[in-house]
């Protein structure tokens, strides 16, 4: 074998972790995967459990003593606001898209550390949206298309 094309070799191995790591019992290889940034899984165009995000219309709703204060479509425009490197945008582009499927205690644990962070009390995201209202509570909704009428899936969040 030409030794000239093991790089090769051991490029294609790595860049199958995530695949073989869909596997029940192999989450280690996965995880081992997204580690070296190098195994990609493209799940952008797949269902997550049961939804399609990508055929559906994203909302940013703020609200103050239980009344809306700002309703916003999160538009390509808006989202072009976001600031920093793609692996800081992915998070809250991920945030806006799969936010309300997540249900696990863990995954919601997790959601409303970052919505709080981005949002409440001036966070970054409300500063680079230029949102400029008094607000005590985030909640983004995703309008899937792919049920006629549209079914909304929503999450809150209370700020501190």
């Amino acid at each position: 074998m030409n030794s000239r094309r093991w790089p090769y070799y051991i490029l294609i191995f790595v860049g199958l972790f995530q695949v073989f790591g869909m596997i029940p019992g192999f989450s280690a290889l996965r995880g081992l995967g997204l580690a070296t940034v190098a195994s990609p899984l493209p799940l952008v165009f797949s269902h997550f459990r049961g939804n399609e995000t990508f055929n559906a219309d994203f909302y940013l709703k703020l609200f103050k003593d239980n009344h809306e204060v700002y309703g916003q479509k999160i538009t390509p425009k808006l989202y072009s606001q976001l600031l920093g490197p793609y692996n800081r945008r992915n998070v809250f582009g991920a945030v806006f898209a799969y936010g309300p499927y997540l249900n696990q205690p863990q995954e919601r644990e997790l959601l409303n550390t970052i919505l709080k962070n981005a949002f409440c009390n001036n966070g970054p995201l409300a500063r680079e949206f230029s949102i400029d209202v008094t607000f005590d509570a985030v909640q983004i909704v995703v309008l899937s298309k792919m049920n006629t009428p549209p079914k909304p899936h929503e999450i809150k969040v209370m700020c501190p």
